[in-house]
């Protein structure tokens, strides 16, 4: 829950040096005019840099989500009590080895369905792939992209760029909706699974 809560407050972060650069920054003037103004652009970039810091901090921490809840789940269900579970090292008590174990235990089954749900959208695939690339190379350069041209709706957004990994081509994507809309997925799922846990050990009215 902290994990998701430090995502939310990178993301309100992420927001608000969006909108600051746009009240103080930009200012209403074309991207063009602001690069002929020395102390505009420096101040821009800033924004820019502060912007993508705090973006990559929030992805950091919604990804971290699921490993840190299957502990949670892990330790909740006793799962070293039951039977041999594989788990010798704690390094074993991973997402996918703790859904995979209380998937064959009938007791448990009723915590799986919601503990899949926080893996199971496709934002999530795009969410680790950009945060694993990102830890050895710089692809999380997001900025403003002004367009110049007026193709787009908006003249200019917060978005992360197009990138590679592992063989697979991940498009770009828009900063905020991608955070907020994340953000409040993971945060359903961990508390559908929290409350299933809850059902679980309660057991019968």
């Amino acid at each position: 829950e902290r994990r998701v809560g430090f995502g939310v407050f990178h993301t309100a972060q992420v927001l608000h040096h969006f909108n600051a650069s746009d009240a103080t920054v930009l200012q209403g003037r074309s991207f063009e005019d602001l690069l002929f103004d020395e102390e505009s652009t420096a101040r821009h970039h800033d924004a820019q840099y502060a912007m993508a810091a705090h973006a990559m901090a929030a992805l950091e921490n919604l990804y971290a989500v699921s490993n840190l809840l299957s502990v949670a789940v892990f330790h909740s269900l006793k799962l070293a009590e039951v039977g041999v579970p594989p788990f010798s090292e704690p390094s074993d008590i991973t997402f996918q080895s703790v859904l995979s174990f209380i998937r064959q235990l009938p007791p448990c089954r009723v915590v799986a369905p919601a503990m899949h749900a926080l893996k199971s959208a496709p934002t999530q695939k795009y969410l680790e792939a950009i945060v694993l690339e990102s830890r050895s190379n710089s692809v999380i350069s997001a900025s403003v992209i002004f367009d110049a041209r007026g193709r787009d709706s908006e003249a200019y957004r917060l978005r992360i760029p197009a990138f590679r990994h592992s063989g697979e081509d991940f498009g770009a994507r828009d900063v905020d909706p991608l955070l907020i809309n994340e953000g409040m997925r993971v945060q359903r799922a961990v508390e559908d699974t929290l409350l299933a846990v809850g059902d679980h050990l309660r057991g019968p009215a």
